[in-house]
């Protein structure tokens, strides 16, 4: 009976210790799992977000670009359009702020402070060459301060890009070099 009762105590150990691994890992799994899929969540969240910040970053920049162009035909139509050309541009400069005014403000709602940094810079020279050109179209009085020290443009949408670039992890933005000219045959 002492041979029966080792033998029915080493099963019903041997039994609770196969469940009890068997619990246990499958325990560990569901951890595994779960930090696996934990992981997968916020790479998705990561990679939606930087989607939505290239989206906003891209809409932003065009918006700029947008604003300006429509401004240098507003001038035009106001020096020499009709009065139907001088209205319509007059209302396509306005759809065109009010699209930067919104593009800017989604700037500002997601990206970090060097990107809206760079971005104010950008909207208030947009804004400075408005007043500029419309005060030179109407004779008004130029704005103070001295045109030549301050950054073009082109520079500080450079800037911008540059600031939205490295927010994303791209590389630097590096221009071509220009093509050495060919030698003129002799």
């Amino acid at each position: 009976m002492s041979d029966l009762g080792v033998i029915v105590t080493g099963v019903i150990v041997g039994s609770a210790s196969g469940i009890g691994g068997a619990l246990l890992g499958a325990w560990m799994n569901g951890r595994s799992q779960l930090s696996a899929l934990k992981l997968t969540i916020t790479a998705e969240n990561e990679r939606a977000r930087n989607a939505e910040k290239r989206r906003i970053y891209a809409r932003c920049m065009a918006a700029c670009e947008t604003a300006t162009s429509a401004l240098i035909v507003d001038r035009i139509a106001a020096e020499r359009g009709t009065p139907e050309q001088k209205d319509a541009a007059f209302a396509a400069l306005q759809e065109a702020y009010d699209a930067k005014a919104i593009a800017f403000a989604e700037l500002d709602l997601i990206a970090p402070d060097s990107v809206v940094h760079a971005g104010d810079h950008l909207s208030e020279a947009c804004d400075q060459f408005m007043l500029e050109s419309s005060a030179q179209v109407d004779n008004r009085p130029l704005p103070e301060g001295p045109a030549d020290e301050r950054p073009t443009l082109g520079e500080l949408s450079r800037y911008l890009y540059d600031a939205m670039r490295e927010d994303l992890g791209e590389p630097p933005f590096t221009p071509a070099a220009d093509p050495e000219p060919e030698p003129a045959p002799t």
